[in-house]
């Protein structure tokens, strides 16, 4: 498949959002600089990031003797977040800003189903969010989550079936790999070894070689499942 230009600029996009997410705004120095692109290919990217929406001129820096410096910052409406932790029959529910803002928390008692499906898509309307991230307590294959319940590995569809009822993006992650992605993100550190107790069970996970170990059955961390001695 030919790569085309636009392609390419939704590639150098997605390198200079990363290196603008914890300031949330940079100016073209400032975000060639941490990127390692030239001042034409950031300003370039940058321009056709306003033309779409994704970002804007928050204010122009004082100039220290040539023409003022602009400052890009994200156009805070389209960075929404809804994320879902489900554990058990309890969904923790937050909805957050690109700032880091809480716009929306809630604690409840409900089963993973419609009536939750409901309640999500309901919020996504009413809060314009942007995208769904879901965390569950199991094994995470394609969109669907496995818990052991009873002995028996039972299916959860949550994620596919909000991606049929909604147009924005719906991804889903171990709940525990989530926690460790979160705590990565502030450390930068290259090897992570992330352990999570709670009165569920014991969960972990693992970061190297810049990315999350998965395993090859993605039961990466799953210490709760693992065997001893003809137990689990």
């Amino acid at each position: 498949m030919a790569i085309t230009s636009e392609d390419i600029k939704r590639l150098n996009a997605m390198e200079l959002l990363k290196d603008m997410y914890h300031d949330h705004h940079g100016t073209i120095a400032e975000i060639a600089s941490a990127s390692g692109f030239s001042n034409s290919a950031v300003r370039t990217t940058l321009e056709w990031l306003k033309e779409k929406g994704v970002l804007k001129v928050q204010k122009l820096d004082l100039s220290t003797g040539g023409r003022c410096p602009r400052r890009y910052a994200f156009c805070q409406s389209r960075f929404r977040t809804l994320g879902l932790f489900i554990d058990d029959e309890t969904v923790d529910i937050t909805i957050r800003s690109i700032a880091g803002d809480d716009l929306y928390q809630n604690h409840v008692y409900i089963k993973e189903n419609k009536e939750l499906e409901d309640f999500v898509v309901m919020l996504v309307d009413r809060y314009a969010v942007n995208c769904v991230s879901v965390a569950g307590a199991g094994i995470i294959e394609g969109l669907s989550f496995y818990r052991d319940v009873q002995g028996v590995m039972v299916e959860y569809r949550i994620t596919a079936h909000l991606k049929q009822r909604l147009s924005i993006p719906v991804v889903i992650e171990n709940d525990v790999k989530a926690m460790m992605m979160g705590y990565q993100s502030k450390q930068q550190v290259e090897l992570l070894a992330y352990l999570y107790i709670s009165h569920t069970g014991v969960g972990s996970s693992y970061y190297l070689d810049s990315d999350i170990w998965r395993g090859s059955h993605h039961f990466s961390g799953e210490i709760g499942l693992m065997p001893y001695e003809g137990h689990k």
